[in-house]
């Protein structure tokens, strides 16, 4: 999918999908719409990146290698499910757990990839994990998912879309 509102419009899709509705509550579907619509002239110039995107970029693929003392990546696995799109997909899915009051990697993650030539939007950990409700919303919508995953990804999903600390 392409165009101004890609994102808004994959999620929209994925919650069409009677598999996705069968695990997912309809208030949670209905504020992950109004979320990703919310945002959605924040999202539409990141359609315009064309980068390498893994679309499953994790801890489990990567792997590192201390080199002088200093963690360095080794290798990136698992390129399968990779195209051409904005850096926020893999950062979204990188970082499903990290939130304003629990940032995970942070600052070193920014400062690091700042420095290796990428550029962040001012408010690029909201809009990476509005970019991964789509690559949520295409897992939920998967007819073989076991079940405990369904349940992380469900918890994910209202960890996502629930209001910002003020």
């Amino acid at each position: 999918m392409t165009g101004p509102n890609a994102v808004p419009e994959l999620v929209d899709g994925c919650l069409a999908s009677p598999i996705l509705r069968s695990r997912l509550d309809e208030p949670t579907c209905d504020r992950a719409k109004r979320a990703v619509w919310a945002r959605a002239a924040d999202l539409g110039p990141l359609e315009g990146e064309c980068r390498l995107v893994h679309c499953d970029f994790n801890n489990r693929n990567v792997l590192v290698r201390s080199e002088r003392r200093r963690w360095q990546v080794a290798a990136v696995l698992d390129w399968e499910y990779a195209v051409s799109g904005s850096p926020l997909v893999d950062v979204g899915s990188f970082f499903p757990y990290a939130t304003e009051d629990n940032p995970s990697l942070e600052p070193r993650f920014s400062r690091g990839y700042e420095r290796g030539g990428g550029h962040l939007p001012s408010d690029w950990r909201r809009l990476a994990r509005l970019v991964d409700l789509a690559n949520l919303g295409e897992l939920m919508a998967e007819p073989d998912v076991p079940h405990e995953i369904v349940v992380e990804v469900c918890n994910h999903v209202r960890m996502t879309i629930r209001p910002s600390p003020s």
